[in-house]
């Protein structure tokens, strides 16, 4: 895993030594993604200079070292990532004439496109990956971004030079870049608590979206285009959605291609272990891996004094079931004093998971024994797994059954106890009112909208800042890939949260500390797989995650796991009236609102001071724009 960025001046308007200059800015600035070597290539009399900041995992020798070119001398790369099935392609490769200097998969990449073509090898390819890639011949600069958009890719052209990056702070370090914010994003920024691709917090800045690549010309023109699509895998998925699927032949399926996901990635030259939490996915990933290793496998759990939040006593469980070497974090407040600050500047963009800074940590925990871990990632959204799709359900039904007049009525009459874009009120009786009068927002909306209330902080964030608007478009999508309301919820939240949210999380987290995170869950045979299920295999008897819980009950006793889902979060409430509210304080007065001048104050205060009285209980809300003003003020 690793860093990658670099500049095109197609009109070679820069000198060779001040373009490697520049890419070499940019390349420090990613250190912490590759801290095992760093280097600059450039073709001056193209104008393209490629870096590359690398964190060795396959094949540590110099043989490895990027950028890198094809064997014909035709392609140059700068890669991140992993491709699994290296091996296969690498036999297909020398079968074809190829000589290999090492057993890089960055070397099979690179081949693979010189004999096969860009769009052939994507289509060839099982891994995590984002590369740009220089065709000398064509004078083109492609730049490719996985299936599932596990490792990032952001690019920007100004006064037609295009540049790109893994994290946005690398464009940050050029001299006449740009700042400008886009607001609309910022807006949508602090309804969902991230960034939805292609959008980032700079206007002209956008995140390459997953599954897609871009063929920059020297003549200015671009030629976008998708190798692989998830709407297309759910749609196509249909078919089978619709038959009636033995329920042990679908668990026996599942249990093969996860166990071979996971042995795929479980290949590396360096320390690997995996993430545990006692849930389900974490669980799976673990037995399976513990199943296919000779010796115990390191695995690594992190726990609160919070009991509501604390993981570990599960995890342990676990760990002590299947035998592996287990190792645990329980985390002090000072810790947590320690780390919060530095926030901003860890996540590259403003970041509203509250489950970033656990993350982080427990990344950290890991780093110091391994290079590499796998997670559980990705179960939660495909194989029905939030308890939010089961609210929603109820809630739509509600509303459904509910006539439109007498749902305007409600609204009207809940109106005055709880508006409904302010936080939830502590009390469960306040609570109840406060969840109906938020309900009744969508009163004169389709009932399918309800979906957004639990996916959003704020429904109306115009209110944080003026002229904003809410986002309701990527529902809307969801809506085309299926007639199916729960399959559409799933849909949403694996092509927005999931990739957006929950992956940019997991990669800003675990390269902060230098290290590896990879997803079995989100391998190309898994995710065709999950869309291919009836939902009654996914939730059945009660239980959600049927299918997968399934595959873990043959390894791990059902006691063991049939748990409450606890979520990874952290007792933000608890931090924000204690430890950190000093730090809030500072970001949330009103010299600080008057500094970054983007923020309705008045509005914003009143939401702190709330909470500092315990007006209210979700952490979630003040969170969105702490990290906003926390990434507004860096120094």
């Amino acid at each position: 895993m690793c860093g990658i960025c670099g500049i095109w001046d197609p009109k070679a308007q820069t000198s060779n030594e001040q373009l490697a200059k520049l890419t070499k800015r940019m390349n420090d600035s990613l250190l912490h993604r590759g801290p095992d070597g760093g280097k600059v290539w450039t073709d001056a009399q193209a104008g393209v200079a490629l870096g590359h900041r690398r964190l060795a995992i396959i094949d540590l020798s110099e043989a490895g070292v990027q950028p890198m070119t094809s064997h014909d001398g035709r392609y140059t790369i700068s890669y991140n990532g992993e491709i699994y099935n290296t091996s296969e392609l690498r036999s297909e490769l020398s079968n074809l004439g190829v000589k290999f200097r090492g057993n890089s998969d960055t070397e099979v990449l690179v081949n693979g496109i010189s004999v096969w073509g860009l769009k052939p090898t994507l289509k060839r390819l099982n891994g995590i990956f984002a590369f740009a890639i220089w065709d000398r011949c064509a004078r083109e600069l492609s730049l490719v971004r996985d299936h599932m958009g596990i490792k990032p890719l952001y690019w920007s052209r100004q006064n037609n030079v295009l540049m790109f990056a893994s994290e946005i702070r690398a464009f940050e370090k050029l001299p006449d870049f740009e700042r400008t914010l886009d607001i609309e994003a910022i807006s949508n920024f602090l309804q969902f608590n991230y960034f939805s691709s292609p959008e980032t917090i700079y206007h002209n800045v956008k995140a390459l979206e997953p599954g897609c690549y871009m063929v920059f010309s020297s003549n200015g023109t671009v030629r976008p285009d998708r190798y692989w699509s998830l709407s297309q895998i759910v749609m196509m998925q249909h078919d089978k959605r619709s038959m009636l699927i033995d329920p042990v032949e679908a668990v026996d399926t599942l249990d093969t291609l996860l166990k071979e996901a996971v042995g795929r990635q479980m290949v590396s030259d360096v320390p690997l272990g995996a993430f545990l939490s006692g849930g389900i996915d974490s669980s799976c990933v673990t037995a399976l891996m513990q199943e296919q290793s000779l010796k115990p496998i390191r695995t690594f759990s992190i726990g609160f004094d919070n009991h509501k939040f604390d993981e570990a006593p599960a995890a342990r469980s676990i760990a002590q079931h299947l035998g592996t070497d287990h190792t645990e974090l329980y985390v002090s407040e000072q810790e947590v004093i320690d780390v919060v600050p530095s926030l901003a500047d860890l996540f590259d963009q403003p970041q509203a998971d509250t489950s970033q800074l656990p993350t982080y940590l427990l990344c950290k925990l890991a780093r110091q024994h391994v290079t590499v871990a796998l997670s559980g990632d990705g179960g939660d959204e495909m194989y029905f797994g939030y308890s939010r799709f089961l609210k929603a359900n109820k809630a739509r039904s509600l509303l459904g059954n509910t006539p439109l007049s007498c749902r305007r009525v409600l609204a009207s009459t809940t109106n005055h106890y709880a508006t409904p874009n302010m936080p939830p009120p502590r009390g469960r009786l306040s609570r109840a009112h406060w969840q109906i009068a938020r309900m009744m927002h969508f009163a004169q909306a389709e009932v399918d909208d309800v979906y957004m209330h639990f996916q959003s902080s704020w429904i109306d964030p115009s209110e944080l800042i003026e002229g904003t608007q809410t986002n309701s478009a990527r529902w809307t999508d969801s809506k085309l890939v299926s007639s199916d309301f729960n399959e559409r919820m799933m849909y949403h939240d694996s092509s927005n949260y999931l990739i957006d949210d929950v992956l940019v999380k997991v990669d800003r987290a675990s390269m902060a500390a230098s290290m590896e995170v990879r997803v079995p869950y989100l391998d190309p045979s898994i995710v065709q797989h999950a869309w291919g299920l009836p939902f009654s295999l996914k939730y059945r008897d009660g239980m959600t995650k049927w299918c997968l819980r399934e595959v873990l009950h043959r390894r791990v006793p059902k006691a063991l796991v049939d748990q409450p889902k606890r979520g990874f979060g952290a007792p933000m409430d608890k931090w924000l009236r204690g430890p950190l509210r000093d730090w809030g304080e500072s970001l949330l007065s009103e010299t600080a609102l008057k500094n970054t001048n983007l923020l309705n104050s008045s509005f914003v205060r009143k939401l702190w001071t709330d909470m500092q009285q315990k007006q209210f209980s979700t952490p979630g809300y003040i969170w969105s724009v702490l990290m906003l003003q926390a990434w507004l003020l860096r120094s």
